[in-house]
This record gives structure tokens, sequence and C-alpha cells, in this order.
């Protein structure tokens, strides 16, 4: 098969691993630029706009680092659907950033881009995930 790799019989989809390495960098990266973001935001801006960015944009990314880290199925998908939902939620916040004039709506728009992107990005992965998730699988707490 095309793509695919067997080592003592395990089967590695060199796609899948392509995706991991693309969503792990992409998620890292997006974080540290939002912590910039959140560092050079004017002194005035609410403190609780600046955290829920910096925490948002940075749980992105420890979400899907403990789902790559996860030892079940199910383990995964609840990571990378926290990572999902969190990366859904971060664009009211940027967009209020732009509302209360704290950043220029030109200088918000590779934000708000790279985060449709990785929500995009997620949403694939957890599609798949669930198609692939046994049903006797126990859920972890």
């Amino acid at each position: 098969m095309e793509g695919r790799t067997t080592v003592r019989n395990i089967r590695f989809d060199r796609t899948a691993e392509r995706d991991r390495r693309e969503i792990d960098e992409r998620t890292f990266e997006f974080a540290a630029a939002i912590l910039r973001l959140a560092r050079e935001l004017p002194a005035d801006t609410p403190r609780h706009i600046v955290d829920q960015v910096a925490r948002l944009g940075t749980e992105i990314g420890a979400q899907v680092d403990e789902a790559q880290r996860s030892n079940s199925r199910r383990r995964h998908l609840s990571e990378m659907a926290g990572a999902r939902r969190d990366c859904g939620r971060l664009p009211y916040w940027l967009n209020l950033l732009v509302a209360i004039e704290a950043v220029p709506e030109e200088a918000m728009e590779p934000f708000l881009s790279e985060a449709q992107y990785l929500y995009a990005l997620l949403t694939d992965i957890c599609i798949v995930a669930r198609q692939h998730l046994p049903e006797n699988e126990p859920v972890e707490d």
C-alpha cells in the first residue's frame, strides 16, 4: 500500500504522521504568536480579555500535545475536541480586542485566519478519530 510502512507488525501512515507534525508545529507557533500579541497590547486593555486570549491561545497547543501523548483513542479524541472548542472560542476574544480598538482589524487578520485554519484541521482530526473509536474502549477520567 502506498503511503504506509510496516515495521514489526506496526503500521504507520505517513500522511497521518505529517498531519500530526503539522498540528503540533502550528499550534505551538500560534501559542507563541498569541503570547507576543498579549504582551504587546496597550496597558489599558482590560486584563480579563488579555488573560482569556493568552489562556485560549496557549491551551489549544497544550491540549493537542496532551492528545498526542494519550494512551487511548478516547482520551485522544477528548483532548483534540477540547482544543477544537478553545480554538472556536478564541475568535470572539480576538474580535473583542478589535472592537475596543486595542488592535487594528488588519493586524488581527493573521490571528483570525490561523484560528480558522486550526479549527478546520482540528475538526477533521476529530471526525477521523471518532470513526476509529472502538465502542468497547473504556473512557479515561
